[in-house]
């Protein structure tokens, strides 16, 4: 096996392919990365944690095609480190792998490609095409509410919706729903739960401008685009079914800019403390006073001009989880739906990203106070 390499090239592969490896894995093969040269002048670099495989294709000068499995990290800081703009590997039969630049050699101890793991593969499968910033919007207006409990397996990822005519995408951590639609030009049905993990380094790594393929399997799907394919197995467990602690739309809402309510949370969040987390909202006709008395830290109370035309409520809620809503969802003014001190405080609305409308859908409980 031998071939040479663009650094650049290289260190952008390296890069994307090792970001899924987790340092705490009980596998070390799974701390390294598959190299696979073949004679039509095209490198992969492949990465794995068993749940989720990247694989990046970059162009090399081949003069020997094979394969071998190297430790990233330990790679790719000798490769960042290297001045020269081209790298030649020699890999022997003993899976030593030989890198020399310039003045500059190195030995890598390496392991043959046959004992590195199998990426996840999709077997049967339907595929579509979704522009790039359509996904990447889904995502970043819904993955914030889903929760990191491992208990809550089935609400671990983001609920992906393929529908005639539109893609949903719903995160929930039991206590808070965010929900994010819009139009594609889609004639499938498919649901399927994409893990945190997945939905994280697609995010991170998706290209502006360009297509993205999905290709759904059973239990596995394939995102593909460019030089790039991040395969992900599905969380197989039902997703709770949200749609029945959706409200009917109110009328009556109450309307608050975004900046104003935003750094409103942000001074009562200061007080909050591990015994006590509610902030207490109380809305009156054109005014909002938020409230928070801690025992432990103090105390503190702002007043806020909003329009509102209903009756007067109070609700406790945590100022984090709309906090993080603020932050994430471009609406402004934010408009929110108050039915009574027990039940969600429900944010519904339109927005346009990018120049695309989204459907969006915020859900938050109350707490006590």
């Amino acid at each position: 096996m031998k071939f040479s390499v663009e650094k650049s090239d290289l260190i952008d592969a390296l890069t994307m392919a090792s970001s899924i490896i987790s340092p705490r894995t009980n596998l070390p093969v799974l701390n390294n990365v598959l190299i696979q040269v073949s004679t039509d002048s095209r490198l992969e670099i492949s990465a794995t944690d068993l749940d989720i495989g990247i694989k990046v294709s970059i162009q090399a000068n081949v003069e020997s095609p094979g394969g071998i499995s190297i430790n990233s990290k330990k790679l790719f800081d000798f490769v960042r480190e290297i001045d020269s703009d081209n790298l030649e590997f020699v890999v022997k039969k003993n899976y030593h792998a030989h890198l020399s630049a310039g003045n500059v050699s190195a030995r890598f101890y390496g392991l043959p490609e046959e004992e590195f793991p199998s990426m996840p593969s999709v077997d049967s499968k339907t595929s579509i095409d979704i522009p790039s910033d359509v996904l990447s919007n889904l995502i970043s207006l819904s993955i914030f509410a889903a929760t990191k409990d491992t208990t809550r397996y089935e609400l671990n990822g983001i609920l992906f919706e393929f529908r005639k005519d539109s893609l949903r995408c719903v995160a929930s951590d039991g206590k808070r729903l965010s929900l994010a639609e819009t139009s594609i030009d889609s004639n499938i049905s498919k649901t399927f739960i994409l893990p945190l993990k997945a939905c994280s380094e697609l995010h991170r790594f998706m290209p502006d401008g360009d297509v993205i393929n999905v290709s759904i399997g059973d239990n596995v799907v394939c995102f593909s685009w460019g030089n790039v394919e991040v395969v992900s197995r599905i969380i197989e467990a039902d997703y709770p079914p949200y749609q029945q602690v959706i409200p009917q739309e109110k009328e009556e809402k109450a309307i608050v800019d975004r900046a104003i309510f935003l750094s409103a949370l942000k001074r009562a969040s200061i007080f909050v403390s591990s015994d006590s987390y509610a902030v207490r909202l109380d809305f009156y006709r054109n005014k909002l006073i938020l409230t928070k008395d801690s025992q432990d830290v103090g105390s503190s109370r702002e007043e806020i001009k909003i329009e509102y035309p209903g009756e007067d409520i109070t609700i406790g809620v945590n100022p984090e989880y709309l906090i993080d809503m603020l932050k994430a969802v471009p609406l402004d003014p934010v408009k929110m739906e108050l039915i009574s001190p027990d039940r969600p405080i429900v944010v519904r609305d339109s927005i346009n990203v990018d120049g695309r409308d989204f459907s969006y859908m915020y859900l938050v409980s109350p707490m006590r106070i």
